[in-house]
């Protein structure tokens, strides 16, 4: 005899796989996030366009996903009167100064 599955069980075995994906999918941004900062880290056009590294921060930004939390390197840059600041990983990879 075949047992029928109740419609709760169906709802709670998709939401624990999509919460699965989620969280590995996660995991992968954050690799890829962190990989571009440690390429640009160590670059050698970033070196030869006078970036200097400034330190780092924690960024934590909103995806499909959910929330993402990655690290990146800030870099001081002399702009003909004073220094400037920037992340070059955010930028290399399109999110915005003020992304939440």
């Amino acid at each position: 005899m075949q047992e029928k599955i109740s419609i709760e069980n169906q709802f709670s075995f998709y939401e624990k796989k999509s919460n699965d994906v989620f969280k590995r999918e996660l995991e992968d941004l954050k690799t890829e996030y962190e990989v571009k900062n440690k390429e640009i880290f160590h670059s050698k056009w970033r070196k030869s366009q006078g970036y200097i590294p400034h330190g780092t921060r924690i960024r934590t930004i909103t995806t499909i996903f959910g929330n993402l939390t990655y690290s990146c390197h800030q870099y001081k840059h002399w702009d003909k009167y004073k220094y400037r600041y920037v992340y070059l990983s955010d930028l290399a990879l399109g999110i915005e100064k003020w992304a939440s």
